[in-house]
């Protein structure tokens, strides 16, 4: 296979200042929101990369696009309703290239962040978990890895944006639509 060209070497030699961020880590080639992943992301150069994550049964924060587990994993059900240890031992069943990752699982948002600082990218969490009074310990979180100045939270839900904001209004928060209307302004505002 063609060896991955670094960011660096791709940049365009203009003015414009250009982002690239790692949509779920470097998800056309591993498994998508894995260690792989976002490890693959960071090697390449990526600005940021942007993860999923949800709040397990026993309080840790993971990482995985969809709340209903099968998407991704053996088994049925929704992933707040297991314990990251039940989880762990899910085994991954879809993703790019998955048979070449048998070990694959479940990344934890600190592996995550983990990864983020290892390659200098910034972190860009999309908050899927829609539970708002779970959202100060996803604050703690970011805290204790002194990365509330450096992450952008996202979230194509406003509740959690509204309470991520009586948290801590300097935040960098991102309200993702479909579409553009007065009311999804007016949310934003």
């Amino acid at each position: 296979p063609k060896e991955l060209q670094h960011f660096s070497e791709l940049v365009p030699n203009n003015e414009r200042e250009i982002h690239l961020t790692a949509h779920r880590g470097l998800s056309a080639i591993y498994p998508e929101n894995t260690a792989e992943a976002f490890t693959a992301g960071g090697k390449a150069g990526f600005y940021a990369l942007e993860c999923d994550t949800h709040c397990t049964t026993d309080g840790t924060w993971v990482v995985l696009h969809d709340g209903p587990i099968k998407t991704m994993f053996d088994g049925t059900g929704d992933v707040k309703d297991y314990s990251y240890e039940e989880m762990r031992k899910k085994k991954m069943i879809n993703g790019a290239n998955i048979d070449k990752y048998p070990d694959a699982h479940i990344c934890t948002l600190q592996e995550y962040i983990d990864i983020c600082k290892t390659y200098g990218c910034r972190p860009m969490i999309e908050v899927k978990d829609t539970r708002t009074e779970k959202m100060q310990s996803l604050y703690s979180l970011l805290v204790k890895n002194e990365i509330v100045e450096s992450c952008i939270i996202i979230s194509f839900h406003i509740s959690v944006l509204r309470a991520l904001y009586a948290i801590d209004k300097t935040l960098e928060m991102w309200y993702l639509i479909n579409y553009i209307n007065d009311k999804r302004i007016q949310e934003a505002k």
